[in-house]
């Protein structure tokens, strides 16, 4: 009840900090006083009895006054106005002061307790100059009411000696506490205008601390920022150089002796470079791309063995003549684990990628896999160099984002914090054991699935499968219809959104949609919507660079740019045996 009624009088509209605090208080004094003083007044003229005190009657009306002006104050105080309330009280209670005293003197008032609230009240809320003000008017009350001491000498016989033998100490004492209170006042002053002034330059110094470190901020992201461009500048540089040295073979093709079988080969060596040099770039954006998180993640059940025999050629090329590459692992018993198939390949050739860069001279590069069933059914993926190793230093920050050793230009740092994040969100662990000029060892441990699965794509029964293509990219889309039809699609093709919606209502049969997230003349994925509309339950591939709108439907599967034209097929393949035929 306290609590409530405390934060009801601390509610009151009022701007200044100071009177803002001292407000519950005088609100609860103007209320006492407005409550007492008139049950004062009737106790003394019901029980004791006025008659026999001089200036009764006025005596009688100060007292009512008060009382009014203190619920006067108590209201003023409610609406916002404490100074203006605060002023009129006191101003009051020193008229009813020297009204009661002049009636009824100044002997007779003595026990008299309002001159100190007055001093007290307009010291420490007014400050101090109305304390002073209030003592020199209370000097002038305590006169007026020994002038009428005086003028009663000849009725009494009492002499002026007597009356005004109590003036000087009470003058005296009021002036003592007069002065202990304008120390006491000027000493909280002080106090508060430091405070404030520590406050002021505390938040000075505050904005300017957050200045200096937005400046910080803003520094080493310029500076993360110029590592990554340059980082990623060299090596699509590199992927570039690659891509034109084995475009150049072509001139070998010309001469007029070589053999078609030789011609061949290295028709199918340059195409192999090329492709070797696309899915670097590919990992290179894949790296980005989930460092930002804003990649797709898709989810497969697939046989780490077979995966690591797949991209095995992948990674013999990435290192020179210089290098011995193994493979170890048991290929009797299937290890499936559910990842993203593109992340785990990633993941791989970032590891190799950074074993190859610690071995410049040569060395031994070991990959080896082992089935963990006795506890738990997990996976663990070692893979060891016998390169320059690492300091204690350098393994502690090797997982943080940008950190890397190499020279300027010559890596983007992400390699290591992407193959990090994505094995926690996987629900395993990595550790890192390496020592200067002895090598480096990365273990990878992860989690079986109760049901091995493969991500192959399922056999279907269906002779033909009608796909609807929405591409933008001229390129692209020929490649890929190529493809598809290679693997006993049928397709039709559309540049732009307003085709495909063409297409769809002359042919509403198709089998699988595959468009792309983000058309140019249409915005978001109001493509997506508009198919949707009309085909509710046919099944959609969304490829796209990034993850855009979160769709949350269950006909629909992502598939990240870039991705293998087959790897398109299969997954078309693979939906549509999911999926009963079109009627």
């Amino acid at each position: 009840m306290w609590r409530a009624l405390n934060n009801w009088l601390g509610r009151a509209p009022i701007a200044d900090p100071v009177d803002r605090r001292n407000a519950p208080v005088m609100q609860l004094l103007l209320m006492f006083i407005g409550c007492v003083v008139p049950l004062n007044s009737a106790y003394y003229v019901f029980i004791v009895g006025l008659r026999h005190r001089p200036g009764w009657i006025v005596d009688l009306g100060t007292d009512a006054i008060m009382a009014i002006m203190a619920w006067v104050g108590f209201a003023l105080i409610r609406r916002g106005r404490f100074r203006l309330a605060i002023v009129l009280f006191l101003a009051t209670v020193l008229v009813s002061a020297g009204a009661a005293y002049a009636s009824a003197g100044f002997d007779v008032s003595l026990s008299d307790k309002i001159p100190l609230l007055l001093l007290a009240l307009g010291g420490l809320v007014l400050g101090r100059r109305a304390l002073w003000v209030i003592f020199g008017l209370l000097m002038i009350i305590f006169a007026l009411g020994m002038r009428t001491d005086i003028m009663r000498i000849e009725s009494t016989r009492d002499s002026i000696g007597h009356v005004l033998s109590n003036g000087p100490p009470v003058v005296i004492g009021y002036l003592i506490i007069a002065i202990i209170l304008d120390r006491t006042i000027a000493a909280l002053r002080e106090s508060l205008a430091e405070s404030n002034e520590r406050g002021v330059r505390l938040q000075h110094e505050i904005i300017q601390r957050e200045r200096a470190q937005e400046q910080l901020l803003h520094a080493q992201k310029m500076e993360a920022i110029g590592r990554l461009s340059s980082g990623v500048a060299h090596d699509f540089n590199n992927i570039l150089g690659v891509i034109l040295g084995f475009a150049s073979e072509r001139d070998q093709l010309d001469e007029p002796d070589m053999d078609p079988r030789e011609e061949a080969r290295v028709l199918a060596e340059a195409l192999e470079g090329v492709e070797m040099a696309a899915r670097r770039g590919a990992a290179i954006s894949h790296k980005l791309l989930s460092f930002s998180r804003s990649d797709v993640t898709r989810l497969e059940c697939f046989d780490v063995g077979e995966i690591v025999r797949e991209i095995t050629p992948m990674l013999r090329q990435m290192f020179g003549a210089e290098v011995k590459m193994s493979v170890e692992m048991d290929e009797s018993v299937p290890l499936t684990i559910c990842f993203d198939r593109t992340q785990f390949e990633l993941l791989l050739l970032n590891l190799a990628a950074n074993a190859r860069d610690a071995m410049p001279d040569g060395g031994r590069f070991t990959v080896r896999i082992n089935g963990v069933f006795a506890l738990d059914h997990r996976v663990v993926i070692t893979l060891a160099d016998d390169g320059k190793g690492m300091s204690e230093d350098v393994q502690s920050h090797i997982f943080e984002p940008f950190y890397t050793t190499k020279p300027s230009g010559s890596g983007t740092g992400l390699g290591l914090a992407v193959t990090y994040r994505l094995i926690t969100a996987a629900g395993g662990t990595i550790s890192v054991l390496s020592k200067l000029g002895e090598g480096t060892i990365f273990r990878i441990v992860l989690p079986l699935v109760g049901n091995p699965a493969t991500a192959a794509a399922s056999p279907t029964n269906r002779s033909v499968i009608r796909i609807l293509l929405v591409e933008d990219d001229n390129d692209l889309r020929q490649v890929l219809v190529a493809s598809l039809i290679h693997h006993g699609c049928e397709v039709d093709a559309a540049a732009d959104a307003g085709q495909a919606l063409q297409m769809v209502e002359k042919i509403p049969s198709h089998d699988v949609l595959v468009c792309d997230h983000h058309m140019p003349d249409v915005q978001d994925d109001e493509l997506y919507r508009s198919l949707r509309s009309r085909l509710p339950t046919v099944p959609i591939i969304l490829i796209s660079s990034t993850q855009g709108t979160a769709v949350d439907d269950p006909y629909v599967t992502r598939l990240p740019k870039p991705f293998a034209p087959a790897s398109l097929a299969r997954l078309v393949r693979q939906i549509a045996a999911d999926q009963p035929p079109m009627t």
